[in-house]
C-alpha cells in the first residue's frame, strides 16, 4: 500500500481495502456463483493523496509526507506513473521526511480499523476520525457519518488563544 512508488512505513498507516463475498445459496442441479468486490475506503484524504500522488498526512505509526524539493534534488521520486508492485519502494531521504513533516501535524484518517454494521449503516471506523459510511451492495464510500451530530471529530484542533487577565 502506498502512493506513486512510496510504501507506507507501517501497515496501519494504510489506506483501509475492504471486500465483500457473496455466497449464494446452493440450489440442486443448479451452479453456484460466488462474487467478489473490493474498493478502498476513498475518505478526502485518501482522494487528495491519489490526485496528488504523493503522501500529504501523517499517519499514526509513521509515515508522512517527505519534502518535494529534497526528492528532486536527491532524485528519488519515480520517472513515471507504471505500474510498479513488482518493484522495490522509493524510499524517500531521512532529511526529506524530517522536512517534510516538520510542521504537519494533520493526522490521517485511514478508516481502517474495522467494519461495522451499525444502526443499519456500514461503517468502516478509525481511532482519532469520524467512521465512514459505505453502500453495502457496492462498497462505495458515501462520505463522514456523524451519527446525526452525536460524534464529534476526534482529530487535533486548534484551540483559539485566551487572553490573559492582565
Amino acid at each position: 500500500f502506498g502512493v506513486d512508488g512510496q510504501r507506507v512505513q507501517h501497515v496501519l498507516d494504510a489506506d483501509a481495502l475492504v471486500y465483500k463475498m457473496e455466497f449464494p445459496k446452493l440450489d440442486k442441479g443448479q451452479p453456484r456463483t460466488i462474487s467478489f468486490l473490493s474498493r478502498f475506503v476513498e475518505t478526502e484524504h485518501f482522494k487528495q493523496e491519489q490526485e496528488q500522488q504523493k503522501f500529504l498526512y501523517r499517519g499514526t505509526f509513521g509515515t508522512g509526507p517527505s519534502s518535494g524539493f529534497i526528492d528532486n534534488l536527491l532524485d528519488v521520486r519515480p520517472k513515471n506513473n507504471e505500474d510498479r508492485l513488482d518493484e522495490d519502494p522509493v524510499e524517500p531521504s531521512t532529511m526529506s521526511k524530517v522536512l517534510g513533516g516538520a510542521f504537519n501535524t494533520n493526522i490521517k484518517n485511514p478508516a481502517n480499523t474495522q467494519i461495522v454494521s451499525f444502526g443499519g449503516k456500514l461503517l468502516a471506523l478509525f481511532e482519532a476520525g469520524l467512521p465512514h459510511g459505505l453502500d453495502p451492495q457496492t462498497l462505495k464510500t458515501l462520505g463522514e457519518d456523524n451519527l446525526g451530530g452525536v460524534l464529534k471529530a476526534a482529530l487535533p484542533v486548534t484551540i483559539p488563544d485566551i487572553p490573559e487577565p492582565f
